[in-house]
């Protein structure tokens, strides 16, 4: 920690500084002298020193300076002060949220979404391993809801999460909607209907067609790619194929009027998962003159008493930030 001051930024290189360092440094830095620092926090002088000359060591560069006999920070060792602060009070609200959900005791999250979107199953299996040590005795349940839709099923308190794909019905007053993935809607033709060099089309062009959707499917993806057509003549009609998964529903080959709505980010990063019978089927277009973006949202009941729940839907969010 000796050494004489230069103007620098401080640029936090990510070495092995612990928690209990930046707390001395916090505390030597309100001192400004070891001895009083070291006796405040039970440790011996030169430990400190030495503690803060290893920081200085890591970052490059003196976080304190001799003016005199009095002790000052660098510009450097200010802006670590400023880190060393921000750190240590998010890391402490942190540990007093985990202490409080380890004495808490919480319900299974029973949660829904479409059928085919492997991008929310394979997000939900990664925040529940972020989630499964801190929440005592909580587990993650997907449910099937083949009869009515998905938000009819979390307005009945049958799920406590769904996962939705449009907020045109959701009263945001009374539900919480936690923003999860932006994608944009595909348009799926057959062959025997398209040139393999189409690739797009306007909502005009495919009104006419037939939708084919499978039965067991009830959650509102398809209310958001429908209004893909609000400013058409008409929109497409819905022909209900019987499938209980999509498995089932894939071995539906389009005929000369269907067409098919992919996600694309499901097109793009999940179409292995899609049988190649029904894959080679089809030509897969973008649609123009008309907007196909939507989010994916985990929407729940504001009121809930399920404390799992809310820190499930923002862990879900917390995932998709990290893979960001």
């Amino acid at each position: 920690m000796l050494g004489r001051a230069r103007p620098a930024r401080f640029h936090w290189q990510g070495g092995a500084m612990e928690i209990d360092m930046l707390r001395e440094f916090i505390t030597f830095s309100r001192h400004m002298n070891v001895t009083k620092a070291a006796d405040e926090l039970h440790l011996a002088p030169s430990s400190l020193s030495r503690h803060i000359s290893i920081m200085e060591r890591e970052l490059g560069i003196p976080l304190v300076a001799h003016k005199g006999a009095r002790l000052f920070l660098t510009t450097a060792g200010s802006q670590l002060l400023d880190e060393a602060s921000a750190i240590t009070a998010r890391y402490d609200a942190l540990l007093e949220r985990i202490s409080g959900l380890k004495h808490s005791c919480f319900e299974d999250v029973r949660i829904a979404y479409a059928l085919d979107d492997r991008s929310v199953i394979d997000t939900v299996s990664l925040a529940y391993i972020s989630l499964k040590d801190a929440l005592n005795g909580m587990s993650v349940r997907s449910e099937n809801i083949r009869v009515k839709g998905i938000f009819d099923a979390l307005k009945n308190n049958e799920i406590d999460i769904a996962i939705m794909y449009d907020l045109a019905d959701v009263d945001l007053a009374i539900y919480c909607a936690v923003p999860l993935m932006d994608d944009s809607i595909l348009v799926a033709l057959p062959k025997s209907a398209a040139t393999a060099s189409l690739r797009e089309v306007t909502p005009s062009d495919v009104m006419n067609r037939i939708v084919p959707w499978p039965s067991a499917s009830r959650d509102n993806y398809l209310q958001r790619a429908l209004r893909l057509f609000d400013a058409c003549e008409k929109k497409p009609a819905i022909h209900w194929v019987d499938a209980d998964n999509m498995d089932t529903f894939f071995m539906h080959i389009l005929d000369e009027q269907e067409m098919w709505f992919f996600s694309k980010r499901q097109y793009e990063s999940y179409a292995n998962c899609v049988p190649t019978c029904f894959m080679s089927s089809i030509v897969v277009c973008e649609v123009k003159d008309a907007d196909a973006a939507f989010k994916r949202y985990a929407v729940y009941r504001r009121d809930t008493r399920n404390e799992a729940v809310p820190l499930f839907a923002q862990a879900l969010a917390d995932v998709l930030e990290d893979e960001a």
